[in-house]
């Protein structure tokens, strides 16, 4: 795909994920990106500028972690508008998300750790018992999702994402493994 910039500049741009969200933004503003559903109630409406703004916060957060490019983040916490915020942040970062379901057991997820070498684990309030009897010694960030998302919640001091990566279209952003129904997960 090229962009023009002014009026002479051709670019050419790796069309990520993050770079597609980012241009869906620009469009559509203000238009509400995510109604979030809690026992059958809308609790959360967040736009695209909100989910932009917020996902490079996240972005910006995770790099101060020492998160690099390729390396692998686990998100073993519920459906949540937080896990979409961070899903979006690792992608900006080039990172790789391994999502995981929240319903594993601890050997699972001892196994996934082990497995991904992850560089931060991103958990819910209910998984994070389990992480920490597994990996006390790694970068775990624990997520309230079980409250009403807000914009302050995740990395509110954290400036915006303004890097712009240099990726490739074989670059792996996500990670995600069978049930392991015949032996360990693949």
């Amino acid at each position: 795909m090229k962009f023009y910039i002014g009026e002479m500049e051709k670019v050419n741009v790796i069309e990520t994920l993050s770079f597609l969200f980012d241009q869906t933004a620009l469009r559509l503003g203000q238009k509400e990106a995510i109604l979030f559903l809690r026992k059958g109630s809308i609790e959360s409406r967040v736009t695209y500028f909100s989910l932009k703004r917020i996902s490079d916060r996240v972005a910006s957060g995770l790099k101060g972690m020492g998160l690099e490019k390729g390396d692998r983040v686990i998100l073993y916490m519920p459906k949540s508008v937080e896990a979409v915020m961070i899903h979006l942040g690792v992608q900006k970062t080039g990172a790789v998300s391994v999502i995981l379901n929240p319903g594993f057991k601890r050997d699972e997820v001892a196994y996934f750790l082990k497995d991904t070498g992850a560089k931060v684990i991103v958990v819910g309030k209910k998984e994070e018992g389990v992480v920490r009897t597994l990996d006390a010694k790694g970068r775990i960030l624990c997520v309230d999702t079980e409250s009403p998302f807000s914009e302050e919640k995740l990395f509110p001091s954290s400036l915006p994402w303004t890097t712009s990566l240099g990726g490739n279209l074989h670059d792996p952003a996500l990670l995600i493994y069978t049930s392991g129904t015949t032996g360990q997960p693949k």
